[in-house]
């Protein structure tokens, strides 16, 4: 399943690699998660336009407003150990998504 980013401000897919989470790259994911009003793309970006109607990646903490939401470690593309592998983020989306439905 394709997801487009969690940031309700990028029109980009989720990137595949399980270091971005829910996000196509950690700089939107920062900038989403420091409330700006726009957003921005790393280097590591993909940039591949999320087609019409794709479901968006669930945000970070439901109900919260960007200025809120706190990231978990390891979050945005931050190096840690505890980083879940593919198959367990992929899970996770599809589970918050199918909550929020």
């Amino acid at each position: 399943r394709r997801f487009g980013c969690a940031n309700p401000k990028c029109y980009f897919l989720v990137n595949p690699e399980s270091q971005f989470g829910g996000y196509c790259c950690k700089t939107c994911c920062e900038w989403h998660a420091r409330g700006y009003k726009k957003t921005n793309h790393g280097k590591l970006c993909l940039r591949q336009d999320a087609p019409p109607g794709v479901p968006r990646a669930p945000r970070l903490a439901s109900g919260a407003t960007s200025a809120q939401m706190q990231l978990p470690t390891g979050h945005c593309g931050a190096a840690s150990s505890t980083t879940p592998s593919r198959p367990d983020i992929v899970g996770k989306i599809d589970q918050l998504w199918e909550e929020t439905q």
